[in-house]
């Protein structure tokens, strides 16, 4: 496993997207300081998930952004990416590549990526854990990572080796135990608290709750014993409506008879009418077709005699066309002549232009070849310029070198430098830990401020609170005026749709086929049903359906003959009236004659109504019909002007229900859909009138559920806002807690300060030894006389090349001459060549002229020949057109004499139907009067059935009412001791009170769901106990229902709650043991681990001093699972007791050795060290490389480096510098 690729966009001083591959093996990273090279270490810092700003050196988050220069504008955004080569699975992940991603914008939202998959850190640092390169990674050493191992406290500096040791996922799994054992506890007090509350709680509200309890119970009581008197009155109405109904059934019976008659005798007229109008029609059409045909003989007349007329003086424009063809031909030949004396002429031009054309291909041959030699000639001087180049190169080169020999004696003069800058950001930090303490008071100061505040949001929340009560208070009477309408809305439509279900409305033969059908006294196959069920219509034109239709509402539409056969036989045999039928197989379509149709078309707003129709297309004969010939209109007034315009042919119905018949009569007044006031309901307009309460019952129905779940979003924001009161209280115990948290870092700020001021010391002692070493420097050991010969070696040979430069410039100025001199003479054959060529081309032109005019005079010889044959053809196309014409003529003077006959015949057909007509309309009127003294009579019964049944639905609203009512508590609340017939507590209700009410033998329900009663004896006993339970629910006087569902939702939570801390518990003493198991195996895998660890450190401690002494120590000794780690260093011939008693260049040797024993143990797929070597002289580093080198084989090594040891080891080198303030770019070389 290794990194193969990394990517940088937007990161620091990286503003353009970088691309960095490694292979395994060393790569170098240099470049002049303040290049950006330690940026490319905190790219993999961060993109493994860094998240410290001072490893970082950042403030924020945001901070890692490109923040633009002069020349360049700040990005929005920064990602880094790289690839991980997986192929022997070292991460636990299916994917021979490993891609991981970071990025991040100005908001701070940063996020991660694995192979293209979002992602959280935590899954990052779960892969990567116990690689050496997750948290706590010993692989990647930053600046000052070894001075911050080396100066950590022991049990810090223990993590570092449990990441090489592998325990670092079993640390982390004990971290998230503990937090949750933590969260256990808290969790457990609390619910403590909240169980004492809800206890207290429902102490305090029983004996209201139980006080209110027996108030529901009674009320449940008064509203079943209500109901029940309900069902007796209910029961008593519905015997008195039936009776009125068998004599109104009677009635009817008589009323059906006259009724058919009428509509028969309709019918006949209706039939004649149509009859009538299509003979009317078929004259006028016999009438129209004569006159068409005698206005094509006229017109055949007058085309015979043209034709003859035009024929005369077609002879003489045959002869004029003859004669211009032998002219044409003439002028042909005579062009033809002239076409053969200029080809001539053309010949000998082309003779002399080719002769020319070939001395000037010689002259272009001979000045090219002039000037490949000049080209060649020119490349030899450009390839003198590049040598001069190069050799320019070289000397900056060595000059660049001697100027690094100068670079290293500074070097000595920087380290100390850098030691006082330690030694002020010692300085500086313990200026911070000063002001942390300052920050401290203040931030004690702003939780007292954060009191303040939780108190006034507590108060804002109880101020909510009542206000979503009172909101309450209005949800729950809205909601009884929306359940009081959807009562009396269901009742209407019971009452319609018990009409509808006994076909009120409908002849009585229908109702009896229907009833026969549905008692399988009749076969059903055949009958397809009544005419008015079968058709859908919009609301807007109810009205009219219902008028048009008329008694025809109830004709029954049957698929043949003998299925109308059928029901009629079964009539006759159950002796139950007369129905009209139409068989689908006899049934003619009626429909407008087109003069009627024209006189619709003129009305505006006017339409037949079948247009409007939504129908079976199987039942389309019998609806045509019946209704093929209705016109709806938009008023009664122009109702009146289409029958008369349509002369009095058409019926037409207007839009509120008024008919014009036929005959001139005309029908208006008020519909009922529930026969109210003695008027015969209209199946149509109550087929509509339920479509708009069962919608509008639907609507009721989602108002309510939005109602009810306003109320549960009220009630459940209540119970939020309770709960966050409650969190609140905690907030405020919280802010005392950070009080006693704040109070105990200021104690650990000041033992930082102390700590800085012992570093500070050994700064100054390593001060001292460095200025020792400045002052022995000998500058003589570097090669500056050989670097000084190579640049004068190098002078002399530029001299050299820009000797033959010139020589050169003088052979191309030779040729230029030459090559100058053959162009002219070039030119001079090109100018002769140009006007032998113009000499060919004008004779070239005047030959295609003669040609043009050649091909026109043939095509004016074809155009001619053309018009000639032409005529000749008209000329018999006329001849044979007179013919057809004089035959045609003779045909339609036969036709003529036919359709007089047929026109006469008609004629007299027509008045006789007319004649038969009046008759049968005088017929008809005689049957209206009758039938309508037969609804006179039929009125008064209407009306008593009318009362009696309002005083029904009267009483089945109140039940209804009462049925809803009976499950619910006077506030809305379902009650949980609900009962639902109440029996139970009207037996105890008896016994308390002294009562025999006899509730089960009294009052019951029939099989038909109808209410029964034994006596006026049972009625009176309700009413006594119904009285004496008003009174006891009186003397209660006002209780608080919601009270009841209070007290059991708080025993339910207190339940939940009681469940909740035993889960609670359990999963304390889980973790508990969890974490001594866990403890058990860090201890094991330490214990196991330490002693290697210890031998390989003492190991690389030797090779890297040349001897001396290293040990780690565990302190205490015996303790595996937290015991610190303490380094012991002594290099050789020094007896240091503390590591801070080491020079800069010692402790960085003894820091290299302890990360190099940590790769021995466990190695990491690569690592990353940013200038570890730059305290070290020249042997030591030269010790360090072959370290490096030694351990390569097995590792991948990432070294950011000034050393020039460090990067002639290097397989690999990245430079990194900047082209452009604060823009760094990155080239690489490879070996």
């Amino acid at each position: 496993m290794h990194l193969k690729h990394l990517e940088i966009f937007g990161f620091k001083s990286f503003p353009e997207r970088v691309s960095l591959s490694f292979s395994p093996g060393i790569t170098a990273v240099a470049g002049p300081n303040g290049s950006g090279k330690s940026n490319i270490v905190d790219a993999l810092l961060w993109v493994l998930g860094e998240q410290s700003p001072k490893t970082l050196r950042i403030g924020r988050i945001q901070d890692v952004i490109f923040a633009g220069n002069t020349s360049r504008k700040p990005i929005s955004y920064a990602e880094v990416s790289i690839s991980i080569d997986n192929c022997d699975g070292s991460l636990r992940i299916p994917y021979s590549e490993v891609v991981i991603k970071r990025s991040v914008d100005r908001a701070g939202l940063c996020e991660y990526y694995l192979n293209g998959t979002p992602c959280r850190l935590k899954d990052i640092q779960d892969l990567l854990m116990d690689t050496g390169i997750g948290r706590n990674a010993y692989a990647i050493v930053g600046q000052g990572k070894i001075e911050e191992i080396l100066n950590q406290r022991p049990e810090e500096r223990r993590y570092v080796l449990e990441e090489a040791v592998g325990i670092g996922r079993y640390r982390w799994r004990k971290k998230e135990a503990t937090q949750k054992l933590a969260e256990a506890s808290r969790d457990l007090e609390r619910l403590g608290d909240i169980i004492a509350e809800l206890s207290l709680r429902i102490n305090e509200i029983s004996p209201e709750a139980d006080r209110a309890l027996e108030y529901l119970t009674l009320w449940r009581a008064l509203r079943s014993l209500e109901k029940k008197r309900a069902q007796a009155e209910v029961a008593r109405y519905a015997d008195l409506l039936g009776e009125i109904r068998r004599e109104i059934e009677e009635i009817e019976v008589r009323l059906e008879e006259n009724e058919s008659k009428s509509e028969e005798a309709k019918e006949d007229i209706e039939r004649l009418a149509s009859e009538l109008s299509i003979l009317e029609e078929k004259r006028r059409n016999a009438e129209r077709e004569k006159s068409q045909i005698e206005t094509e003989k006229a017109s055949l007349e007058g085309s015979i005699e043209a034709l003859r007329s035009q024929l005369e003086p077609w002879g003489e424009k045959i002869e004029e066309e003859k004669s211009l063809i032998d002219k044409l031909e003439s002028r042909r030949r005579s062009l033809l002549e002239d076409l053969a004396h200029q080809e001539g002429d053309l010949l000998k031009v082309t003779s002399d232009w080719e002769k020319t054309k070939s001395l000037q291909s010689e002259l272009r041959e001979t000045l090219a070849n002039k000037t490949s030699q000049l080209k060649e000639k020119k490349s030899e001087l450009e390839e003198a310029k590049v040598r001069m180049i190069d050799l320019l190169n070289e000397k900056a080169e060595a000059e660049k070198k001697l100027s690094t020999n100068r670079t290293l004696r500074e070097s000595f003069e920087r380290d100390k430098k850098r030691i006082e800058e330690q030694e002020e950001a010692c300085r500086k930090e313990a200026e911070r830990c000063r002001e942390d303490l300052t920050e401290i008071e203040g931030a004690l100061k702003k939780l007292e401020e954060e009191k303040a505040h939780l108190q006034e949001r507590l108060e804002g929340l109880r101020f909510a609170m009542d206000s979503l009560n009172a909101e309450l208070a209005t949800l729950n009477a809205l909601k009884s005026q929306k359940n009081a309408s959807l009562v009396a809305s269901k009742a209407k439509l019971e009452t319609l749709e018990d009409m509808a279900s006994r076909r009120d409305g409908f002849g009585s033969g229908t109702r009896a086929i229907l009833h026969g059908i549905k008692r399988a006294e009749l076969k059903a196959s055949g009958i397809v049903g009544p005419l008015g069920d079968l058709i859908e219509v919009k609301g807007e034109y109810v009205l009219a359906l219902a008028a048009a239709l008329g008694g025809a509402a109830d004709y029954l539409v049957v698929e043949d003959e003998e299925t109308a056969r059928r029901c009629i036989e079964y009539l006759k045999k159950k002796r139950a009236g007369r129905s009209t039928f139409l068989p689908l197989d006899m049934i003619r379509p009626s429909s407008l004659s087109p003069r009627e149709r024209a006189c619709v078309d003129k009305e505006r707003g006017a339409q037949v109504l079948i247009s409007y129709l939504t129908y079976d297309k199987h039942v389309e004969p019998a609806i045509l019909h019946v209704l093929g010939r209705v016109v709806v209109a938009l008023d009664l007034d122009q109702a009146v002007r289409l029958w008369r315009a349509a002369g009095s042919s058409l019926r037409v119905v207007t839009l509120a229900g008024d008919v014009v018949r036929q005959g001139g009569s005309i029908t208006g007044g008020h519909f009922a859909e529930d026969g109210k006031d003695g008027v015969k309901p209209s199946p149509v307009v109550r087929k509509s009138t339920m479509e708009a309460l069962r919608k509008r019952i639907r609507e009721d129905n989602a108002h309510l559920n939005a109602i009810d779940q306003e109320i549960r979003l009220k009630e459940s924001r209540i119970h939020d806002l309770s709960i966050a009161s409650e969190e609140v209280t905690r907030a405020l115990e919280e802010v005392k807690r950070q009080e006693l948290a704040l109070q105990a870092e200021a104690s650990n700020i000041a033992e930082r300060s102390r700590r800085l001021t012992e570093e500070s010391e050994n700064l100054k002692k390593e001060r001292e030894f460095v200025s020792f070493r400045v002052g022995g420097w000998d500058g003589g050991t570097f090669d500056d006389l050989h670097l000084t010969d190579l640049i004068e070696k190098i002078q002399a040979e530029i001299a050299a090349v820009e000797e033959k430069r010139a020589l050169w410039e003088r052979d191309i100025e030779d040729l230029e001459g030459y090559v100058l001199s053959l162009q002219e003479k070039l030119e001079t054959i090109s100018s002769e060549a140009g006007m032998l060529k113009e000499a060919y081309a004008s004779r070239s032109e005047r030959i295609s002229r003669t040609k043009g005019l050649l091909l026109e005079t043939d095509r004016e010889i074809a155009e001619a020949q053309e018009r000639f044959d032409r005529l000749l053809g008209r000329e018999k196309d006329y001849k044979l057109d007179l013919e057809d014409k004089e035959s045609r003529l003779r045909e339609i003077c036969g036709v003529l004499k036919k359709v007089d006959a047929t026109y006469s015949a008609l004629k007299e057909q027509e008045d006789k139907t007319r004649l038969r007509l009046l008759a049968l309309e005088k017929y008809h009127r005689r049957l209206v009067g009758k039938v309508e003294a037969d609804r006179s009579l039929l009125m008064e019964k209407r009306s008593l059935e009318w009362k009696a049944q309002s005083e029904l639905a009267s009483w089945k609203t109140a039940l209804l009412g009462l049925t809803d009512e009976s499950e619910a508590a006077p506030d809305g609340n379902v009650p949980d001791t609900a009962d639902d017939d109440g029996l139970s507590e009207l037996k105890d209700l008896a016994v308390r009170y002294g009562l025999d009410i006899r509730a089960e033998a009294s009052v019951g329900q029939n099989g038909d769901g109808e209410c029964n009663t034994n006596g006026q004896e049972t009625t009176e006993e309700l009413l006594a106990l119904i009285q004496i339970l008003k009174e006891r629910l009186d003397a209660l006087g006002p209780v608080k229902l919601p009270l009841i569902d209070e007290r059991k939702h708080l025993l339910a939570r207190r339940a939940f709650l009681d469940d909740q801390r035993r889960d609670l518990e359990r999963s304390k003493a889980s973790l508990a043991s969890l974490l001594s198991e866990i403890d058990e195996e860090i201890a094991h895998r330490f214990k196991e681990s330490f002693d290697a660890l210890r031998e390989r450190f003492k190991s690389r401690f030797e090779s890297l001093f040349g001897g001396g002494e290293a040990d780690l120590l565990l302190i205490p000794e015996d303790d595996w699972v937290s015991g610190g780690i303490e380094v012991i260093a002594r290099p050789p011939g020094r007896r240091v007791k503390y590591l801070s008693g080491l020079s800069g260049g010692e402790r960085t040797l003894t820091g290299i050795a302890l990360i190099f024993s940590l790769l021995d143990y466990r190695p990491s797929p690569f690592v990353v060290l940013d200038e570890v070597e730059a305290p070290l002289d020249e042997a030591n580093a030269a010790r360090f490389i072959r370290m490096l080198k030694g351990l390569s084989d097995r590792m991948q090594f990432i070294v950011v480096t000034h050393q020039r040891l460090t990067m002639e080891a290097a397989d690999v080198i990245y430079g990194i510098t900047m082209e452009e303030p604060g823009a760094s770019v990155a080239v690489s070389l490879k070996f």
